[in-house]
């Protein structure tokens, strides 16, 4: 019987796996001769969402927070993702906006009330993506108390260099 023990008293943030699709996805629009985003229409892709699904509702109690099955480069996807998981399993996943994506992603996600968003695309450094970062920064931060309105979960964002800063 699959188990899953809780070791201790930390979080537990599920990784949706959206990094290793993006690789599918380009295999994909090699040998069915398309762009890259027919793969996140296919069964196959589906087929993974609803294990995921599963898999977060199983695990419910181990699990603190899970990322969206976000799509790298395509945040209209990734939205639509979002979306399927909240209305056809009533799960809340934790949203992600990719380096470069449009800071009107960002806003919508906050606007439509999630207390915590990820962003993503940030692996090999955050200095690449440093100017980017701010300007979500100067979003999330945008009161007068300079706080943030927002809590946030750097993909790939490692150095502590990076981690004082953001």
């Amino acid at each position: 019987m699959e188990e899953i023990l809780k070791i201790s008293d930390g979080l537990f943030f599920l990784d949706s796996g959206a990094f290793s699709f993006r690789t599918k996805a380009l295999e994909y629009s090699k040998s069915h001769k398309g762009d890259r985003w027919g793969f996140y229409d296919a069964p196959e892709f589906w087929e993974y969402c609803k294990a995921y699904a599963e898999f977060v509702i199983k695990h419910k109690d181990y699990i603190d927070y899970y990322a969206n099955v976000d799509v790298i480069g395509n945040p209209e996807y990734t939205y639509r993702n979002q979306k399927f998981f909240e209305k056809e399993y009533g799960l809340r996943p934790v949203p992600v906006v990719h380096f470069g994506a449009d800071l009107a992603w960002l806003s919508r996600y906050m606007d439509e009330g999630y207390d915590l968003v990820a962003l993503g695309g940030l692996a090999g450094g955050a200095g690449r993506a440093s100017d980017w970062i701010d300007l979500c920064f100067e979003l999330i931060c945008d009161q007068p108390s300079r706080l943030p309105k927002i809590r946030t979960h750097g993909f790939g964002v490692t150095s502590h260099q990076d981690l004082i800063r953001y």
